[in-house]
């Protein structure tokens, strides 16, 4: 019985994360102005996200990498909030503690 309070536990606090991520995306979409809608679409947003950065969307599949992975998406999140006028400073955290910076980027302006 306490196993599936824990799984419980666990799920909804990983489908909360994925709300609140949808949200703060959308936001940003808003911003980069794209459709917002396709930031509720699971690997598609990635793709999106990938081709506002560096223009091909394509590269986004270098997430799948394993060790690339890591790699790719810190230059990414310092990539992408340089668009934004943000530093490298600002970059990194946004890959540590990705929620609260997207959230920033997309409301606080």
């Amino acid at each position: 019985m306490r196993d599936l309070f824990l799984i419980s536990q666990i799920v909804f606090y990983w489908i909360l994360y994925v709300f609140c991520m949808d949200i703060f995306l959308w936001g940003m979409f808003r911003r980069m102005g794209v459709k917002t809608w396709h930031a509720i679409i699971p690997v598609y947003k990635y793709y999106v996200l990938c081709k506002f950065t560096y223009g091909n969307g394509w590269l986004f599949l270098l997430l799948f990498v394993p060790i690339v992975n890591i790699v790719f998406y810190f230059k990414g999140s310092i990539d992408f909030v340089k668009l934004f006028g943000k530093s490298t400073k600002f970059g990194v955290l946004n890959a540590i503690f990705t929620p609260a910076t997207l959230a920033w980027l997309a409301y606080a302006e």
